[in-house]
Parts: C-alpha cells; sequence; structure tokens
C-alpha cells in the first residue's frame, strides 16, 4: 500500500529540545549590572544637574558686573558707594524661595543682607537686575551662600584698596557668589581674586577664591 504524500505517523521527541531557565547566578548577574548602570545614571544626571545651576549662577553673575561696570562707565563713580568702611547689598530679585542674599546658616533660607534700593535703582538704569532662581549654595557643614553680592570697599588713609600691588585711590567693588563642587571655573567677566589680606587683592591664578567643603567661593573684582 502507497502511502500519502502527507505522512500521518508521529514525530519522536528529542529531550535536547528541553529548554532551561535562568540559574540564580544568572539572575545576581544581571541584578548587579542593572544597578551599576543606574548608579551610574544617577551620578551623570547629578552632575548635569549641578552644571545647570552652576551656570544659572555665573550668569547671573556675569549680569551683575556687566550693570556695574556700565554704570561706572556711564557715570564715572560707583551705583553704592561709603566714606569709609565697606557697603554690601543683593544685586537683582530672588525667585527660589530664599530670602537676602550672601550668608545662610545650616537650615536656614532668611539672610540679614538685603538689597539695597540705590544700588538697585542705579543699575535698573542700566539694565535688567537679574532674578536669581538657583538655590542657595550649600556646603557640607549646611552653611549657604548666595549672590551675586554687591560690595564697595573705600579706601581711606590706613585702609587704601590694592589689587596686584596698584593702590585703588577711589575704592574698589568686589561681586561675591558660589557655586557647588570644588575648584569650580569662576569666570564670569571680571577678573577672580583672592580673599584680600589688609585690604590687598591678588588675582586668583586658579580661577576661583576659595574651594573647600564641596562649595566654590568667587569674588570678582571691579576697579573704578
Amino acid at each position: 500500500m502507497k502511502k500519502g504524500i502527507f505522512s500521518t505517523q508521529p514525530q519522536t521527541n528529542n529531550s535536547n529540545n528541553t529548554k532551561r531557565g535562568f540559574t540564580i547566578v544568572e539572575l545576581l548577574i544581571v541584578i548587579v549590572v542593572i544597578a551599576i548602570l543606574a548608579a551610574i545614571s544617577i551620578v551623570s544626571f547629578n552632575g548635569i544637574q549641578q552644571r545647570a545651576r552652576n551656570q544659572s549662577r555665573i550668569a547671573d553673575a556675569s549680569a551683575a558686573i556687566k550693570l556695574v561696570s556700565l554704570y561706572i562707565a556711564s557715570n564715572g563713580s560707583a551705583p553704592l558707594t561709603i566714606a569709609s568702611g565697606s557697603v554690601v547689598s543683593c544685586v537683582g530679585t530672588n525667585a527660589n524661595g530664599a530670602t537676602g542674599c550672601r550668608s545662610f546658616s545650616a537650615g536656614s533660607t532668611t539672610s540679614t543682607t538685603t538689597a539695597n534700593s540705590t544700588l538697585s535703582a542705579n543699575l535698573a538704569t542700566m539694565g535688567t537686575l537679574p532674578t536669581i532662581t538657583a538655590p542657595i549654595t550649600r556646603s557640607s557643614t549646611g552653611a549657604g551662600g548666595l549672590g551675586p553680592v554687591y560690595q564697595f570697599r573705600a579706601s581711606v588713609s590706613g585702609a587704601m584698596q590694592s589689587v596686584n600691588g596698584v593702590n585703588q585711590a577711589r575704592g574698589l567693588i568686589v561681586i561675591y557668589y558660589w557655586l557647588e563642587g570644588l575648584n569650580q571655573n569662576c569666570n564670569a567677566g571680571a577678573p577672580i581674586v583672592t580673599t584680600a589680606t589688609a585690604n590687598a587683592y591678588t588675582t586668583s591664578t586658579t580661577n576661583y577664591t576659595v574651594s573647600a567643603s564641596d562649595r566654590t567661593d568667587c569674588s570678582a573684582i571691579i576697579t573704578l
């Protein structure tokens, strides 16, 4: 008897075709790899966020420096002065939930340093003051700094201000701001200096003023 075109004979099972699942060791390896990749992604994302916040702070400082420089060029004097000692003011308005600028104690969002109305009015004649959106820059101790901060330092007998050994008879202006992370580049369009010693400032060779406690402190100098 001839067989038909289609065979009706049953197929035999092959034990080699049996599927095998993952072992516990293989699953653990996959989990570890996923965890490592997730950690790398989080660190990278945090770094991107930090750079964005620092760029915002530098942009605010740059705006303050430009307004002050324009005022000096147009009026031949600083926008806020004092006969002796120094006077400090915030530059711009806060849109970050903080009140004031400069120094904040750990956990606080309020500072005793506020905006001087004379400075704000004078700078407003030169352009729009910066709106501060970046948060307070906290150090590892919790203490915070928020800029840009304007400080006029008067030159008087016995307290002559100088930069790189050159006396500033008309006084000088320092713009302070703070960045997240160590050894950050403070460049915002004005020379960065180290902290004054007996009213004598020296141009920074590292492009930042102080770097410590997971924070970079920036002091930009403007001469008259």
